[in-house]
């Protein structure tokens, strides 16, 4: 199989685009109305925070490959070969909160990121389809 499947959640989304320009306002607001300096202080902290997370891009998530799958968080990446994963157990579909945990030959655990969004069958189907044994 050679499509990729990979989802990631991540800090640049058009949210946090829109969240930049709403204080970016407030900053305007405060430094044009002089009564409202405090409003353009906070604006001006908030722009900062919002950047810093815009340049820093804290993401989470995974790609599964037809040889691999890469597995990553904000501060660690990891690339398993398929041949290497025993099991994937996929629990939480009836919470509506969707995990994945893949175990290894080693017998550790690993988990996977950004699973929250899919259906459990969704999943299933992916991680089967590369020849892998699900439970669920």
């Amino acid at each position: 199989m050679s499509d990729v499947f990979e989802y990631r959640v991540q800090a640049r989304n058009p949210v946090m685009y829109l969240l930049l320009g709403a204080a970016i306002a407030l900053t305007r607001y405060g430094l044009v109305h002089p009564g409202y300096r405090l409003i353009g202080c906070l604006g001006a902290a908030a722009c900062a925070a919002i950047l810093w997370r815009l340049v820093v891009n804290p993401k989470s998530g995974f790609r599964l490959t037809g040889k691999m799958i890469e597995v990553f968080g904000p501060a660690w990446h990891r690339i398993v070969p398929l041949r290497q994963v025993e099991t994937v157990l996929i629990s939480g579909a009836e919470r509506g909160q969707t995990q994945c945990l893949l175990r290894l030959t080693d017998g550790s655990d690993l988990p996977v990121p950004a699973t929250g969004w899919f259906r459990a069958e969704t999943l299933a189907e992916e991680f089967q389809a590369r020849g892998l044994r699900v439970l669920v």
